[in-house]
């Protein structure tokens, strides 16, 4: 690894121990890097890609349960599911935050798990604040989206999924 790497990546370890997150390595096939960060019951990650080897980004994959694809499925038809799609895109891109998303596997025909992105970050102007502010930006952007899914459904959002365990 890359002498500028292995310091970016130790230097973001630390970012997030001194804030109290316990940073857990793990491999990712078109990652140089990366780390799991639980962010108020979230998992999300940050990496590096070799693709873009100036830059992390932090993203996460919000995998829809059995609950929420029920309403997805059964409680929405086609043009109610494309509508809460094209809400979707459009709150994604004025987001300034978020830089993509994947729905997967075939929206809006079927629709089990949404990853979302922040913006790279890029070294030269890497600190410790838009480490932070990616995390909290894309895992903002997962409770939205459940949001918006619950809201097309005529569901009232559940506090409970989106609420840290105190303690």
């Amino acid at each position: 690894m890359d002498k500028r790497i292995q310091e970016v990546r130790t230097i973001v370890i630390d970012w997030l121990r001194e804030e109290n997150y316990q940073p857990q390595e793990h491999e990712l096939a078109n990652d140089i890097w990366a780390l799991k960060v639980n962010v108020e019951g979230t998992t999300l990650h940050v990496s590096q890609n070799t693709q873009c080897v100036d830059s992390i980004a932090v993203w996460g994959v919000w995998k829809i349960s059995e609950t929420e694809r029920d309403l997805l499925m059964n409680h929405m038809d086609e043009n109610e599911r494309l509508q809460l799609m094209q809400e979707l895109v459009l709150w994604t891109a004025a987001n300034n935050a978020i830089l993509f998303f994947f729905v997967r596997p075939n929206p809006p025909n079927e629709i089990t798990e949404i990853e979302i992105s922040s913006k790279r970050l890029f070294f030269d102007s890497l600190n410790k604040e838009k480490v932070l502010n990616a995390l909290f930006d894309v895992r903002s952007a997962t409770a939205a989206w459940s949001a918006l899914v619950h809201r097309h459904a005529g569901v009232f959002l559940q506090r409970q999924r989106f609420i840290a365990p105190s303690g």
